[in-house]
C-alpha cells in the first residue's frame, strides 16, 4: 500500500514521535517553502515571517541548513543570516562560516553544461523562457511563458539533439528543465553529509518540488537504519508531483502552513 503523507496540523503528535525528544536539526528548500513560489524566480525573496523564525532557531537548533538547487551564493544574498548553512547545486556546493566550497569533481563537466545550455538557447525561442547557468549546473525556467506545454514540448525535442547530452542528468521540475553533471549531487546526499558532519541524531526536512524526494527518501533511509530519527514534511501546491506525498511523513498547506510549522519547532526549542 502506498504511503500517503499526513497533515501537520492535525497530526503534531505523530511528528513528536518521529523527532523525539531530541531538539532537531533543521534543514530545508527554498523556493516554494521559505519563499512564495515566484513565477520568476530572479524575483523570489524569503517570506518575513519564516525569516523571523529561522532567526531565532539558529540560536537553539543543533544546526540549520538551506538545501537549493539554486548556487549557494544566490540563496545566502536571498536569506542574509549568518550560523546557517548554505547547499547549493543540489549539495555540490556550500557556505559555512561564510566560506564557500565545492564538492571534488563538481565543476568537472562545466563546460559542457554551458554548451548544452547555449545549444538549447538557440534552438528555443519562446517569450518567458530564463535560463540560467550555474557553473556546476543549468536551469531552464518557463514558468513565465505564455504557453508552458509548448515550451515543454519545445525544449524536450531539442534536449533529445543537444550535444552529448547522454553524458549528463536531465530533471524536469514543476515548469524547470535541470541539467547537472552525472556525480551524484543530490538534496538527499547533501542531507546525509549534513547529519553525518554534525553527528545529527534528530532532524527536519521540509522540501516542496520533485528534487526533494532525494532528500525524503535519503531521510527515511537514515531512520531505517537507525542513525538518526526524523520527519520529513513536504509544501502542498497545486500541480505538485504527486510522488512528494508519497514519501514525505506529513504535508503543509503553503507558506501558511509552513510559518505554522516553523512556530511549533520555535515552541520546542523555548
Amino acid at each position: 500500500m502506498t504511503q500517503s503523507a499526513i497533515p501537520f496540523k492535525e497530526n503534531k503528535h505523530h511528528c513528536l514521535e518521529l523527532i523525539g525528544n531530541k531538539t532537531p536539526a533543521l534543514f530545508s528548500d527554498f523556493d516554494g517553502t521559505l519563499s512564495e513560489l515566484n513565477t520568476d524566480p530572479r524575483k523570489a525573496f524569503i517570506d518575513p515571517d519564516c525569516l523571523s523564525a529561522i532567526r531565532r532557531l539558529r540560536l537553539t537548533l543543533p544546526a540549520i541548513a538551506i538545501i537549493s538547487g539554486r548556487m549557494a551564493t544566490d540563496v545566502r544574498n536571498r536569506v542574509g543570516l549568518d550560523k546557517i548553512t548554505y547547499i547549493g547545486n543540489h549539495g555540490a556546493e556550500q557556505i559555512e562560516d561564510g566560506v564557500l566550497s565545492r564538492e571534488p569533481g563538481a565543476l568537472d563537466d562545466s563546460d559542457l553544461i554551458s554548451t548544452v545550455l547555449n545549444y538549447l538557447k538557440s534552438r528555443v525561442n519562446i517569450s518567458g523562457i530564463f535560463f540560467e547557468y550555474k557553473e556546476i549546473s543549468a536551469s531552464i525556467h518557463y514558468r513565465c511563458s505564455r504557453n508552458r506545454k509548448s515550451a515543454y514540448e519545445e525544449l524536450s525535442v531539442a534536449l533529445r539533439e543537444a550535444p552529448n547530452i547522454q553524458n549528463l542528468d536531465v530533471f524536469w521540475g514543476r515548469e524547470i528543465l535541470e541539467i547537472r553533471p552525472r556525480t551524484g549531487f543530490h538534496k538527499g546526499y547533501a542531507l546525509r553529509k549534513l547529519t553525518e558532519k554534525y553527528k545529527i541524531k534528530s532532524l527536519v526536512y521540509v522540501g516542496d518540488d520533485t528534487t526533494d524526494v532525494d532528500a525524503f527518501e535519503t531521510l527515511r533511509t537514515i531512520r531505517d537504519e537507525g542513525e538518526a530519527i526524523g520527519v520529513s514534511a513536504v509544501v502542498e501546491s497545486k500541480g505538485m508531483n504527486k510522488k512528494l506525498l508519497e514519501t514525505a511523513d506529513i504535508k503543509i498547506r503553503g507558506i501558511e502552513g509552513m510559518r505554522e510549522f516553523l512556530s511549533w519547532l520555535l515552541s520546542l526549542a523555548y
